[in-house]
């Protein structure tokens, strides 16, 4: 049974991306982001767009049925208003639910459509003034919403992010920590990466910043942590298809299970000066105590704190504090 403790936790600002300013193109949002996780519904989203304390949208990606009409009048990646209600399409929603309230097409215009009127008085120019992480479940998903932001339609409609928000793409595309059965990665790396580099390039005038979010498969209650051999096998994908110098990487890990191998990523830190870590805690998962924070905390201060971002729930001894 999946315990609820997101709605036990209240949310703080301990999120940190930070920039290079080596690569002008591999810029990552700014250091301090307040994230809101699991937003998959659109009460889940409006709560989240009309609270300016949130700067970070995580949302979930599968396909499945949207179970009220969409409202979108984006018509990229499916034909027909009719069509996506009669057929599994892209929708926002968690393992193991299969419908939702809100799709694909509706979650981007509602995010791109949220904020104030820019000087020329329009309310209408499709920009995204929130740091988006899609968190892509299924790899059909992939396609049609990277179709969805990067291509125009009819009237010339054309997704934006401002200098403070981005497209974090998302995916668990490698076994790990308790999760390396044959089988278990269905977002795989190559497929991934390909089908978004394919559509990320097809910009001639790039209007949307977008950087990859990459982590493993993983049991939050394992006891061995990350390997240096998952370590080494993020580092030749990354290095493969030159993530960090085309447009940036954020490590997805498991704060328990990083507790237990801090040491096994200091070489990828160290190949890629650039590459960020943000810490998190999942869904269905307790709050870790405030003293395995500090562990990590401690681990990476000094000249590596601005590389660490942190999503997670957190629990001390006046009660919840924290994060994902």
């Amino acid at each position: 049974m999946e315990l609820d403790y997101q709605a036990e936790t209240e949310r703080v600002k301990m999120t940190t991306i930070s920039s290079d300013t080596n690569h002008s193109r591999t810029l990552l949002p700014s250091p301090q982001q307040a994230w809101v996780h699991a937003v998959d519904s659109r009460r889940s989203l409006m709560a989240a767009l009309q609270d300016d304390t949130i700067t970070a949208i995580e949302t979930d990606l599968l396909m499945g049925r949207c179970t009220i009409e969409s409202q979108s009048t984006i018509r990229r990646g499916v034909d027909s208003v009719q069509q996506q209600h009669q057929q599994d399409i892209p929708i926002m929603a968690h393992p193991p639910n299969t419908e939702s309230d809100l799709s694909m097409l509706d979650f981007l215009q509602m995010v791109s459509r949220s904020n104030p009127q820019d000087q020329t008085g329009n309310d209408d120019n499709n920009t995204i003034t929130k740091v988006i992480k899609l968190d892509f479940k299924q790899m059909e998903t992939v396609e049609p919403t990277l179709k969805a932001l990067v291509d125009n339609d009819a009237n010339n409609n054309k997704f934006k992010t401002t200098d403070a928000s981005a497209i974090l793409l998302n995916a668990d595309i490698l076994p790990g920590p308790g999760r390396r059965q044959p089988g278990i990665v269905t977002m795989h790396a190559s497929t991934f990466l390909e089908t978004c580099i394919q559509y990320i390039t097809t910009q001639q005038q790039p209007s949307v910043r977008f950087a990859f979010s990459l982590g493993f498969k993983t049991d939050f209650t394992d006891t061995t942590g990350y390997t240096t051999e998952d370590v080494q096998a993020m580092t030749d994908i990354i290095r493969q298809y030159k993530l960090v110098d085309r447009w940036g990487v954020v490590l997805a890990l498991n704060a328990r299970l990083l507790e237990k191998s801090l040491s096994n990523f200091d070489s990828i830190l160290e190949a890629f000066p650039s590459l960020q870590i943000l810490v998190w805690t999942g869904k269905g998962e307790p709050p870790i105590p405030q003293s395995l924070l500090v562990i990590i905390q401690n681990y990476y201060q000094d000249d590596m704190s601005h590389r660490i971002g942190y999503d997670c729930q957190v629990r001390d001894g006046e009660g919840l504090s924290g994060g994902r």
